[in-house]
């Protein structure tokens, strides 16, 4: 509690500050003005599947980013009235014990004219309102010409109650990748990492230092802390800026307790978790307070993970397996069951605070602090490398807002200002061996984020929605390196000490209704502007010299989506859609400036100047493309989807066809110079030295100097399906596949990061009551044989290994664990030239472990039972056959047969 407090202090020392407050109060002020509400009233009655009424349901009236706006229960007929609403669009949702959660998006005035008639339904039903196409604003998914996935975490929970990422495994279109526990990038048609767009109630989680590999950043967001996620397939850059070329996943949190008409209400909700594949305990607790015009919201979590159990106990990247081809039976007999090294924790808080000013305006605080204890990165220790040590710490999120919201304004249909703080600590420490210097860094990123958002109908059938946003981030890098026996010494972090990251972008959007309920266009366009700025100053070795020179790079974008639906007939609806994603050059991109991991690296801007040409490659032996240097540009994807989707009493689902190409990836390369330029300065250095092949060289560093160009292109395309059946009003089944193609176009080579093809089926019981159900279900997917060379050599995948690796290993880590004893591999008897000869060959060839990743298929059931009113239990019994597997591109083998159990209580209600 005392650090946030100083940090608080510290946000409020800056004189910016005071001016967000007064533009939250000028905006307040403006809608005042503006303010002409005019009330109208929502009705209607609420009935179980066999047309009986159902008492004491509950209906909520939601707003723009879920705001909640009213909360009823329906009376002894099933009746229920929402009475003061001013024009607009509106989320009506209707939950009933033992029933699916229903949802509908009004639109008032229009949707008020008569009584609404709604019938629960006992089998699960999808969510059917959007608020991530449209910047909180809700949107039929029907008419959506889009894809968008939307789970609420009741239902996210029964696969994994407590870790986001892993929570998507079940989905069409989505792979969810962990190379460690806790840990997880959801990758999206390809796309993954800088690529996808995290965001939290609508507002940007993603900062300036997510790096190009998977990261591990969505694990920090709590599951507790979260009421649904809605993911957004394909580029969604015109929403929502940079970063979303392969679309967004939107965590919206838990909304707040309704306002009570009297007196004070309290609730409280505790839940606690086991699953026996990692000894998972955990548990959760939630209170919540509301007054007449006021309402709070306390949660807190805490779970803990030992090692985990793999299919059939086994490891199958393990390092004794990769380096000395030991059988998993030897593999197991070493080192156990489980895991090594897979164990960690995680708590998390989460505050939020309301305020109805009146009938149309509110003011909400939130705020989520999380961390992670004892991360480790497995696929570099013994999953995969064997090095001594790779650990992840701290690894802490402080997430929070103050957003001001304006209904029913006048002219306009809403008004929302934001201001947002989210702070990431990202630390790590690292060791390859014994004698190896053990290195330390942290990185920080604070960013303070502006929005002004607002929606209106100047026109008939047309919803307009604009805003901006602006992005101001400021980063701290420490990192030190110690010799063993000798002292702490600072050495260059990787994103330089002190760098300012600065994003602007405005946006328009038109939804048009050409067509009466028949025909919608939507279009949409955001102007970027980005600027980055590191000093020399603020980045200073012991001697004196900076690893950092002062630098100053702006990259501008324009971009832009379309797309129209047509409905046929009635719940059938056929779409398509075209797009522009981009990612703006970011720290990670430009911060590698100076003395870095790669050797000399300069701006792009430096390179242009000396006319250099850019290699085929960054290492020593690279050589020229013939391709000249251009300054920097932002990577670019564009996207074309079309299909189907249909909303009947029985059946519904979707097919879509996608095709997307990716241009101009960041990529570091060597420069090749065609001319002398022996003496001239680069990066402030003078060049010393140049080879026959045009590399040139600094004392700075004994490689050639490199830098960051954008190269490459990428054509991904694919079919995504989903189908739901309800045969009766208990049994239903739902089946969802995917099928991605991707390569590159400049070498010919399968794309990275593409998942393997993907089928899930289930068949779904319930109770005639709701009160119990069963589920069984399979998820399968085929072998990825389609593998990048890259890909060969990621020890999470192929795992290639080569004698220098095998050698060090055998010296270093496999005496670590007493594996040699007087020169001999204890377990085979074997000389490292004979470990050598049999596993590498005679030739002693670089080989990899696997040049496929293996397909599998599991058999799983679940269900769930209300015990009363008050209290659910939830379990689940996964893998039966206790298959060893691994999903695509993760570090880790997927838990073996588990045992899941989750138990709910709401104390108060």
């Amino acid at each position: 509690m005392k650090r946030i407090l100083l940090y608080l202090k510290a946000v409020m020392d800056f004189r910016w500050f005071r001016w967000v407050g007064s533009w939250l109060l000028s905006v307040g002020f403006a809608a005042h003005l503006f303010a002409q509400t005019t009330a109208h009233l929502v009705s209607g009655t609420v009935s179980d599947p066999q047309g009986f009424a159902v008492p004491g349901a509950r209906v909520r009236l939601l707003g723009a980013n879920r705001v909640l706006l009213h909360e009823v229960t329906t009376d002894e007929t099933g009746r229920f009235a929402l009475g003061g609403l001013g024009s607009g669009r509106y989320e009506l949702r209707i939950e009933a014990s033992g029933f699916s959660t229903f949802q509908r998006v009004l639109d008032v005035p229009q949707d008020t004219a008569g009584a609404l008639a709604i019938q629960l339904q006992l089998t699960p039903v999808e969510l059917e309102v959007t608020v991530t196409g449209r910047h909180g604003a809700p949107e039929e998914v029907l008419i959506e010409p889009a894809t968008v996935r939307i789970r609420d975490l009741r239902q996210l929970a029964v696969r994994e109650p407590a870790h986001l990422p892993r929570m998507f495994s079940e989905e069409a279109g989505i792979l969810p990748q962990e190379t460690t526990p806790g840990q997880g990038s959801p990758i999206l048609r390809g796309q993954g990492a800088q690529t996808v767009l995290y965001l939290i109630d609508g507002l940007r989680y993603n900062n300036s230092i997510y790096r190009s590999g998977n990261t591990q950043y969505l694990g920090w967001v709590p599951a507790s802390s979260a009421e649904a996620v809605e993911v957004f397939l394909g580029p969604a850059s015109a929403q929502y800026g940079s970063d979303a070329l392969g679309g967004a996943i939107n965590v919206m949190t838990v909304p707040l307790p309704p306002w009570t008409r009297r007196g004070v209400r309290g609730s409280a909700e505790a839940e606690t978790q086991f699953a026996s594949a990692d000894l998972t305990g955990g548990a959760s607790l939630r209170l919540g307070v509301a007054g007449p015009r006021w309402s709070a919201l306390q949660i807190g979590s805490f779970r803990r993970h030992q090692g985990l159990r793999a299919g059939g106990g086994k490891d199958s990247h393990n390092v004794l397996r990769r380096f000395f081809a030991l059988s998993p039976v030897q593999v197991r007999q070493i080192l156990g069951h489980r895991m090594v090294d897979t164990d960690y924790a995680q708590s998390s808080w989460s505050s939020k605070f309301g305020v109805q000013l009146d009938t149309q305006q509110y003011l909400t605080f939130a705020w989520i602090q999380s961390e992670q204890f004892g991360i480790r990165r497995y696929d570099r220790l013994l999953g995969g490398e064997g090095r001594l040590l790779h650990n992840f710490g701290p690894q802490r999120l402080g997430f929070g807002y103050v957003r001001y919201q304006r209904l029913d304004a006048g002219a306009l249909r809403s008004l929302e200002a934001t201001f947002a703080i989210n702070r990431q600590t990202d630390g790590q420490t690292t060791q390859a061996r014994l004698t190896s210097a053990r290195e330390n860094e942290i990185s920080r990123v604070t960013a303070f984020g502006y929005r002004l958002s607002t929606a209106w109908a100047p026109i008939a059938r047309h919803a307009i929605t604009a805003g901006g946003e602006f992005y101001d981030e400021f980063v701290d890098g420490r990192a030190f390196s110690r010799a063993p026996g000798g002292v702490p010494e600072p050495i260059r972090p990787r994103f330089p000490n002190g760098t300012r990251y600065q994003s602007l972008g405005l946006y328009l959007s038109d939804d048009w209704e050409a067509l009466p309920q028949r025909l919608f266009f939507e279009v949409g366009t955001r102007f970027s502007y980005f600027r980055y700025r590191s000093f020399a100053a603020k980045n200073v070795f012991l001697d004196g010299r900076p690893t950092v020179p002062d630098a100053t790079e702006t990259f501008t974008d324009l971009t832009f989506n379309a797309g129209l639906s047509y409905r046929l007939r009635p719940g059938l609806v056929l779409f398509g859609r075209t797009a522009r994603g981009f990612r703006a050059p970011t720290v990670f991109d430009l911060g590698e400036q100076g003395i870095t991991g790669g050797g000399f690296e300069v701006s792009p801007g430096e390179a242009v100047r000396l006319g250099a040409e850019v290699g085929d490659s960054a290492s020593r032996e690279a050589r020229s493309t013939g391709q000249s240097w251009r300054p920097l540009a932002p990577e670019v994807l564009w996207s074309f989807e079309g299909g189907l989707r249909w909303r009947w009493e029985r059946v519904s689902g979707d097919v879509t066809l996608f095709d997307s190409e990716f241009f101009d990836a960041i990529q570091r390369r060597v420069l090749i110079v065609p001319v002398n330029v022996v003496g001239q300065t680069v990066g402030g250095e003078p060049i010393l030295a140049q080879d026959r092949e045009g590399r040139i060289f600094v004392a700075a560093d004994s490689r050639p100097v490199v830098s960051r160009a954008n190269i490459g292109r990428v054509r991904i395309w694919g079919v995504e399906s989903t189908l739901r059946l309800n045969w009766t009003r208990q049994w239903s089944s739902s089946l969802r596949h995917s099928a991605h193609r991707g390569r590159e176009l400049d070498t010919g080579n399968f794309a990275r990061r593409m998942a393997p093809d993907f089928f899930f089926a289930s068949l779904r019981w319930v109770d005639a009551r709701g009160r119990f159900w069963l589920e069984t279900f399979t998820e399968v997917s085929g072998p990825q044989t389609r593998l990048n060379p890259a890909e060969l050599d990621d020890p999470r995948i192929g795992a290639r290994r080569t004698a220098t690796q095998i050698t060090d290993f055998f010296h270093n880590g496999a005496q670590r664990l007493g594996l040699i004893r007087d020169g001999l591999l204890i377990v085979t008897g074997e000389t490292l030239a004979q470990v050598l000869d049999r596993v590498l060959g005679p030739a002693h060839e670089p080989t990899p472990l696997f040049t496929r990743t293996e397909g599998y298929a599991t058999l799983n059931f679940r269900g769930g039972l209300r015990l009363g009113e008050s209290s659910e239990l939830s379990f689940a019994l996964l893998n039966l056959t206790d298959a060893n597997y691994r999903r695509h591109g993760s570090g880790v083998d997927a838990p073996g047969i588990n045992f899941a159990l989750s138990y709910r209580l709401r104390l108060l209600r």
